[in-house]
């Protein structure tokens, strides 16, 4: 075997392993005016990214639960601009966000 190539492949498994202690998240992306079950169970709702923004008086309401009703997490006008709102909440039933009225958004929901 060549010298170089060890050390080659060594460095590249160190390059795409994970750091230790890393938290990684799931990911539900949303792009329709819809109810979407994020997650079913205790968790924690890290963050939504507004990719794009909806049109026409659009919300996203995001739920402690796994329908569209119970505790409101927050209501979120997704008209205003788009980027990244950071949570990081405990949730005990689960997450379901409702986006509505106008043109959707494209949401990227953050959660584990």
């Amino acid at each position: 075997m060549r010298r170089w190539l060890l050390p080659l492949i060594l460095a590249l498994a160190l390059l795409s392993a994970e750091p230790a202690g890393a938290i990684v998240f799931a990911y539900t992306r949303i792009s329709s005016n819809a109810t979407t079950v994020v997650k079913v169970g205790r968790g924690t709702l890290f963050s939504i990214t507004i990719n794009t923004r909806g049109t026409t008086s659009n919300t996203a309401t995001v739920y402690d639960n796994v329908a569209a009703s119970g505790n409101v997490i927050a209501i979120i006008d997704t008209t205003a601009s788009i980027g990244t709102l950071i949570y990081n909440v405990h949730v005990e039933t689960g997450i379901t966000v409702v986006t509505a009225t106008g043109g959707a958004p494209d949401l990227t929901v953050a959660s584990d």
